[in-house]
């Protein structure tokens, strides 16, 4: 489950991430939260993978990806024991038993000088990390998505995507 703010990408990172599942082989069960249209509302998108057929959502959180704060708080009693938690250290810091994946969203928006609507471009890489596949598909798909915007634009979000992969790998 990846959730955030309304306005910051949450339901083209959780496509994005489906269909980059579903290629890769995998049956997948996705379902998106009836957005909220309001800038600053919250937003989810649920995603179940497996190597066999599914037919619904798994009804516990696995993989939680908080864009903020608001989406652990939101979600932390449906997560599984052992769920892996993505989140940003400068945010704060979540609780419970589970394994926590510090990913520096803050600090890679600044060091790229990257506006906050990129950490779920930063999300949707280290997500692929967590779940071991490589950044190729992405970086392809960027390419293809944004090559009518530019090069630089098409490099800006690659380099977004390998620094949320790189933050899970190391």
């Amino acid at each position: 489950k990846i959730g955030g703010e309304a306005g910051f990408g949450i339901l083209t990172t959780g496509s994005l991430f489906s269909k980059i599942a579903s290629r890769r082989g995998y049956f997948i069960f996705d379902f998106i939260e009836y957005p909220s249209l309001i800038r600053g509302g919250h937003n989810t998108y649920d995603v179940t993978i497996s190597d066999i057929p599914v037919h619904s959502l798994k009804s516990g959180i696995d993989v939680l990806v908080c864009i903020n704060k608001e989406t652990f708080e939101l979600h932390k009693d449906k997560l599984v024991k052992q769920a892996r938690v993505i989140y940003d250290p400068d945010e704060f810091t979540p609780t419970g038993d589970i394994i926590p994946v510090k990913i520096p969203f803050t600090t890679i928006l600044t060091e790229l000088k990257g506006q906050a609507i990129m950490k779920n471009t930063i999300a949707l890489g280290a997500s692929l990390a967590i779940f071991g596949a490589d950044l190729t598909e992405l970086l392809s798909i960027f390419e293809k998505q944004f090559k009518k915007k530019g090069d630089a634009v098409v490099s800006m979000n690659q380099e977004f995507a390998k620094r949320g992969y790189d933050a899970v790998i190391q």
